[in-house]
């Protein structure tokens, strides 16, 4: 007690209260997440092809109006999936195909929203209004410790006897001028959890990661709509409440945050 006593004197002393409160706050998790149902499948990307037909099938979670003639207004007005109303961002990702070609349902996708290693001392900033991102950083889960390279048999006792999992993580570092880009990728950048965002992109956003659960347990051989297993890909587009995003970001992440907020109902 005397020893903590005496380091937040020196801390109040020296003026650097601030960083000792951030190495507190770094004691729990930042992070919120929330559960979305499938909404519907179409062979509709709003990003990549407005306006006409995909080059795939996707799955929709989140905004039930996301769709090839989808825009912010119309969005925004549109109900959700998610387990908080003012989720209203549309997730998808392809679809995952049998080798006969059946195409297995996707059951739900719970979206984690995080700040890690260093991003946890930053003042991370809300994705923007409008935002829009595709990425094609992925893993394939069981537990969602357990991941592979490949669709895998998750009907075992060691593998938790889980249906099988897709986990999509996007960018988190934003060049704070281009809400989109022509691949739809080059206006974002991957952060390092030890120096942060690059100076190209120089704006700390939550590290967004999509966990999608299939309703079948054993995938072995199975491919996406999108073609082999090393194609998959996550297609996010912001169209949150923004108070609320924003509300929740400065709440439960970065500098800012003052608890954990974890899983929302």
């Amino acid at each position: 007690m005397r020893k903590t006593a005496f380091v937040i004197m020196i801390a109040l002393v020296a003026g650097t209260w601030t960083a000792v409160s951030s190495t507190a706050a770094g004691a729990f998790e930042h992070r919120f997440s929330l559960r979305c149902s499938a909404s519907h499948m179409a062979v509709d990307d709003p990003i990549v092809s407005p306006g006409t037909d995909a080059s795939h099938l996707h799955v929709f979670f989140g905004n039930v109006s996301a769709e090839r003639f989808s825009t912010y207004a119309s969005m925004r007005t549109a109900g959700t999936t998610c387990s908080v109303d003012g989720d209203t961002a549309g997730y998808w990702v392809p679809t995952l195909q049998a080798p006969d070609g059946t195409v297995v349902a996707a059951s739900h996708a719970t979206a984690y929203y995080r700040a890690i290693g260093i991003f946890k001392t930053m003042a991370i900033s809300a994705f923007p209004a409008d935002l829009r991102m595709i990425s094609s950083r992925h893993e394939w889960l069981c537990k969602d410790s357990q991941t592979f390279s490949e669709p895998p048999n998750c009907g075992t006792k060691e593998r938790g006897f889980r249906n099988v999992g897709l986990r999509v993580v996007f960018a988190s570092c934003w060049d704070g001028i281009n809400l989109d880009a022509a691949d739809h990728r080059s206006h974002l950048a991957f952060g390092s959890t030890r120096r942060g965002c690059p100076a190209s992109h120089p704006v700390p956003m939550p590290r967004l990661a999509l966990n999608v659960r299939f309703g079948i347990q054993d995938a072995r051989g199975f491919v996406l709509s999108s073609g082999e297993p090393a194609t998959a890909h996550g297609d996010f587009w912001n169209t949150w409440d923004q108070a609320e995003l924003e509300r929740l970001v400065a709440r439960c992440l970065g500098i800012t945050a003052v608890v954990h907020c974890g899983s929302l109902k």
